[in-house]
Order: structure tokens, then sequence, then C-alpha cells
């Protein structure tokens, strides 16, 4: 999902919340910051043209102003009403998205939005900029969740629930093999 594009995960989110905007409080949000989320969001564009801005010289005041960029239209957003931001697969994440996660969680305190990141604690949680961002998200007070995958009874009910009839004798074999080949991940 992430591998290869910068971004990726927030390009969906931020997208959705262009879409869904109304057009006035996307105009004011241009009017400051359209031409930095516009790099990140095309259709921004679609729906209320943004002046062209100069693109900052250096990376870093470029990157600074695309995070608040994506702060502002998020907080705009919970003006409205309340965002929930989901963000799957973290561990194939990039280091900017990573650093873009972090800092929302940070500028958005106190606002009505919620974040749940997952990712898979399989040694990439380990090391690096995950690693990182996850001890920087627990300094911000975040609360960490930690799922295991489901037992062999447990299996079976969800497979006895979701199966049809006609498995029915063999429910117990098919709950230990899913156990085996993906340790308990419905």
């Amino acid at each position: 999902e992430f591998i290869g594009e910068p971004f990726q995960p927030f390009r969906g989110l931020v997208g959705q919340l262009v879409d869904a905007l109304p057009v006035e409080v996307l105009s004011s949000h241009t009017a400051m910051c359209g031409g930095d989320l516009s790099r990140l969001v095309p259709n921004l564009q679609a729906r209320v043209p943004a002046p062209r801005r100069e693109v900052a010289e250096d990376q870093a005041t470029a990157r600074h102003l695309l995070f608040q960029a994506v702060v502002d239209i998020v907080r705009r957003s919970a003006d409205i009403e309340p965002v929930l931001l989901v963000v799957d697969d973290l561990h194939w994440a990039e280091l900017t998205g990573l650093q873009l996660l972090v800092h929302l969680v940070r500028e958005l305190a106190g606002h009505r939005v919620m974040v749940i990141a997952t990712y898979r604690e399989t040694g990439s949680a380990d090391s690096g900029p995950l690693r990182t961002a996850i001890a920087d998200l627990a300094r911000l007070g975040t609360h960490r969740v930690s799922l295991a995958g489901l037992d062999v009874h447990e299996l079976t009910e969800f497979v006895h629930a979701r199966v049809p009839l006609s498995v029915g004798r063999d429910v117990g074999r098919v709950a230990a093999r899913l156990v085996s080949d993906t340790a308990g991940n419905p």
C-alpha cells in the first residue's frame, strides 16, 4: 500500500476530506496553503482553484508547509464534524509519512480528531523510522493496544460463523490450519 510513494496513506485520507468539505471552507484553506496541499491532493484544484505559490527552495521548508497544510485541512474538517483518520499497515510507511503522522497527532491534540494507526510487529517495529515514530507517538500520550492472533478455539468459532454448513464437521481442522498458516490473523 505504501511502497514507493511518499505520503500514500495521506493522499487518500486528505483527498476524502477535500471531497467532503464545503467549497467555502476549501476556498479559505486554499487562500492560506492550497498550493502546498495540491501537491499532495491534486483534486483540490478541481474543486477550488488555488493560487500557485512558489515552491520552497529547501526541502525542510517545503515539508513543513505541506505538513501544516494537512493539519489545517484536518482541523477545518474537525471544526465541522469529528474526524477519524485510519492509517493501516504503518510498517510499510516511509520516513516522511511517519513524520507527518507524528506531526498530525502533535498538532491536532485537543481537536475533534481521532487517529488510529495499525502496524504489524514482525520485526519492522524494532528498527529505524517506525520505532522512532512509535516512541514519538508514545511521548505524545497516545494509547497503544497490542492485538494477538486468535487461538484455535476462537478461530473455530470464527470459521463456524462464516463458513457454509457443508464444512461443518471439518471446522476444527480448518481452524487449526488457519492458526498454522496465519498465526491466528482472521
